[in-house]
C-alpha cells in the first residue's frame, strides 16, 4: 500500500489487489451493519450505538422519538458514504478530486467508529491496552489490524488535504 499523497488538486496512492480484495469485502460488511442488516457483533456488541448514538440516554421516548425522524436519513447518507468508500478503492490505482478526498475521510471516520465498536474501543487508551502482548482471539485480532489501516489510511488521507498545492498549480 502506498498511502496518501497530495499532486496538484488531486489526492493519490496505491493498492495491491489482496488489499483491494479485503477492503472491498469488509466495506461489505460495514455497509450491511449500516443498513441494519447486521446490528450486533459475535459477541453482542452493538454496532449500531456507534454510528448512531442515542439522542438521550435518560428518556427512552425523546430517544426512539428522534431516531424516527433521523435514522432513514443517517442510514442512508452513510451508506452512500460507504459506497463511495468502496468504490474509491476498488482500484490499484486510488486519484481523487479534492472534494472527494473529503467525502472519503468522512467514510473513513465512519468505518472506524464500527471497527471500533467491534474491537471494543471507546477510548485511544482501549486501544494501547488491546496492542501488543494481549489475548486477542483471532476475530479481534483482524479487526484491530483493520482498525490500524483505517486509521492510517485516513491520517494519511487528512495529512494530503492539508498538505499545500504544488506551487506551479497555484499559479
Amino acid at each position: 500500500m502506498h498511502l496518501f499523497r497530495r499532486d496538484g488538486n488531486k489526492i493519490l496512492a496505491r493498492l495491491t489487489q489482496p488489499e483491494i480484495q479485503v477492503l472491498a469485502a469488509y466495506f461489505q460488511h460495514l455497509r450491511a451493519i449500516v443498513l441494519g442488516e447486521v446490528v450486533a457483533d459475535d459477541d453482542g456488541t452493538d454496532l449500531l450505538e456507534r454510528v448512531f448514538p442515542s439522542a438521550s440516554r435518560d428518556d427512552p421516548l425523546v430517544a426512539r422519538e428522534f431516531a424516527e425522524m433521523t435514522l432513514d436519513g443517517l442510514r442512508k447518507e452513510k451508506h452512500e458514504r460507504l459506497m463511495t468508500l468502496s468504490s474509491a478503492f476498488a482500484s490499484r490505482r486510488v486519484v481523487l478530486s479534492l472534494e472527494e478526498a473529503d467525502e472519503i475521510a468522512r467514510a473513513l471516520a465512519d468505518a472506524r467508529l464500527i471497527t471500533a465498536a467491534k474491537c471494543g474501543i471507546d477510548e485511544a487508551v482501549d486501544y494501547l491496552a488491546a496492542g501488543p502482548g494481549a489475548e486477542v482471539n483471532d476475530d479481534h485480532s483482524f479487526n484491530l489490524e483493520t482498525y490500524r489501516v483505517l486509521t492510517l489510511l485516513q491520517s494519511t488521507l487528512i495529512d494530503a488535504l492539508m498538505s499545500p498545492p504544488d506551487p506551479v498549480e497555484s499559479r
